[in-house]
């Protein structure tokens, strides 16, 4: 959350707009979409948790559904993992199974917002 609101900030100065951050307001996720899909692209941190919550899967694929492009910022830090490219494809492809074991309940919050 500190990278993000990090890169919010940094983006607002150097283009002089606004950047909307998705954690500044999770209540409802109608909003959440349409915010997404008024963009003009969406910047995805590639955290080491960033599939594993459900607002960050529903913020990708109503981009990809909207046609809003999706540009990923990866972190690195000594001494931390942060987002393995190598398991990502896996667990993608097997999404319902394993987001459900990542996190439990995720699952739910992504029926909800269809």
């Amino acid at each position: 959350a500190m990278e993000a609101r990090f890169l919010q900030t940094e983006l607002e100065a150097l283009l002089g707009r606004k950047c909307f951050l998705d954690s500044d307001d999770l209540r409802d996720l109608r909003l959440l979409q349409q915010a997404v899909r008024e963009s003009d692209c969406l910047i995805l941190v590639q955290s080491k948790s960033v599939l594993f919550r459900p607002y960050c899967i529903l913020e990708m694929v109503t981009a990809i559904e909207a046609r809003v492009p999706i540009v990923g910022v990866s972190l690195s830090v000594a001494g931390i993992d942060m987002y393995n490219f190598n398991l990502a494809p896996a667990f993608l492809t097997h999404l319902e199974r394993t987001l459900e074991q990542a996190n439990p309940g995720a699952s739910s919050v992504l029926t909800r917002a269809n």
